[in-house]
């Protein structure tokens, strides 16, 4: 069809000085493949039209003052997921991160890491993904998913919490 140009990347860096958001037209951009947003002066909420771009497999908020990416944003084809730092990012984690598939420890190309922000309340049971939620507020661990950290099997690891709550005996006779 001729020369056609794509934005398969969009990198937004904003110093601290000013406001700005994500645009919801962000959606027209059907081809990209990586979204990163970093610095102080990017806030409000990542737009749901994000969802719509069918290609998106690698998400970068850092360092931002966004409060709030779409719940069902995420999906098996995601990557890479960088949210660190992000102050005033809270409420639930998302519980599309149920969605996600694989992870460090078995694809070195595959990471997620939701670190150091104020996301509060349950880690949602995640079974198929190694993930990082260190450094938020969470308050419940999914049990059913503890000690699993055997060949093969996957993680969420959630040191720098609020935890707390019962460790199932089970758990605590396990030598592994």
């Amino acid at each position: 069809v001729g020369n056609e140009y794509r934005c398969v990347e969009l990198f937004m860096k904003a110093k601290d000085l000013g406001n700005g958001t994500i645009s919801s037209y962000i959606e027209n951009l059907e081809y990209l493949v990586k979204f990163e947003a970093s610095g102080k002066a990017i806030g409000g909420e990542v737009p749901t039209t994000i969802k719509q771009l069918k290609h998106l497999k690698s998400f970068y908020l850092i360092n931002t003052s966004v409060t709030k990416i779409p719940d069902d944003m995420f999906n098996e084809n995601f990557q890479q997921i960088y949210i660190t730092g992000n102050e005033r990012l809270g409420g639930a984690l998302p519980s599309s991160l149920t969605k996600l598939k694989g992870g460090e420890s078995f694809n070195p190309k595959i990471v997620f890491l939701i670190t150091n922000n104020a996301y509060t309340g349950a880690i949602p049971t995640i079974k198929d993904a190694e993930i990082s939620l260190s450094g938020n507020n969470l308050t419940s661990y999914p049990m059913e998913i503890a000690g699993r950290f055997k060949v093969g099997e996957y993680g969420v690891w959630a040191s720098n919490n609020k935890l707390s709550g019962v460790i199932p005996e089970e758990i605590l006779k396990d030598t592994l």
